[in-house]
């Protein structure tokens, strides 16, 4: 099967989201969302795609931001940012006449769902989500005054805008999932540090919840079998929804 690559107009910017999409909209389609300074090709979401669509799940993809000239840039962008995209996204498939959303979220691609039009989905997974000030000291984060962005070093050196980190500092985090009713599953990278957080996202929130630890997954599920595992929870949960 052919992927449709295509981009969706962003309203009153002149901005394009760049997406991709795999399967039918004839059957439920559910929206990956990337983390921080990811992509729509990595691995969980390129093998994600198919997998879920042997499972009868179709999905849409896209860039939280692109080197394309047309789209957002990372230093500009915040979390707000992500999820007012998100939100894009829903409403392009609600035009479409999509009888079952998801959305998927994994690390910052969590609070992204949890701030947007949650309440338009049908069910959601957040893997590994990220939760609190994630910009702390220990990232040797240094500010550059020239582009307004922190040099974040995980590893290799990032840049994110100081907006983005003003925000993270200020936001709420424990009132993320207080009100929500849509159908919730967490799902936390048992070798990583979010696991009571993530637990923590889930005991707040109001709708069908569920979550489930993958003892042997870091935080990217790289290791051995963990991302079919990660697939198949997830696939299990949403078609509960369908």
């Amino acid at each position: 099967m052919r992927e449709k690559e295509f981009k969706i107009p962003i309203p009153d910017t002149k901005l394009n989201i760049y997406a991709k999409q795999y399967g039918s909209l004839d059957q439920p389609v559910v929206v990956f969302v990337h983390g921080l300074t990811g992509h729509m090709d990595e691995h969980l979401f390129y093998n994600g795609a198919r997998y879920f669509h042997e499972h009868g799940i179709s999905s849409l993809r896209f860039n939280l931001y692109d080197y394309e000239k047309d789209a957002r840039k990372l230093t500009n962008c915040t979390l707000k940012d992500h999820s007012y995209d998100l939100n894009v996204i829903i409403d392009y498939l609600l035009q479409k006449k999509i009888k079952k959303i998801f959305a998927i979220g994994h690390s910052y691609g969590g609070p992204t769902i949890l701030l947007a039009n949650h309440n338009q989905l049908d069910g959601m997974v957040l893997w590994d989500p990220s939760y609190g000030d994630i910009f702390d000291e220990s990232d040797d984060a240094k500010y550059v005054k020239e582009i307004n962005s922190y040099r974040i070093r995980w590893g290799t050196d990032v840049l994110i805008g100081a907006k983005m980190r003003d925000e993270a500092k200020k936001l709420a985090w424990d009132s993320l999932t207080k009100t929500i009713t849509t159908p919730l599953k967490v799902i936390s990278a048992g070798q990583g540090v979010l696991m009571k957080e993530g637990k923590k996202y889930v005991e707040l929130a109001q709708g069908p919840k569920d979550y489930v630890i993958i003892r042997k997954a870091g935080h990217n599920f790289n290791e051995e079998g963990t991302a079919e595992e990660l697939f198949d929870e997830s696939i299990k949960w949403l078609k509960k929804f369908i």
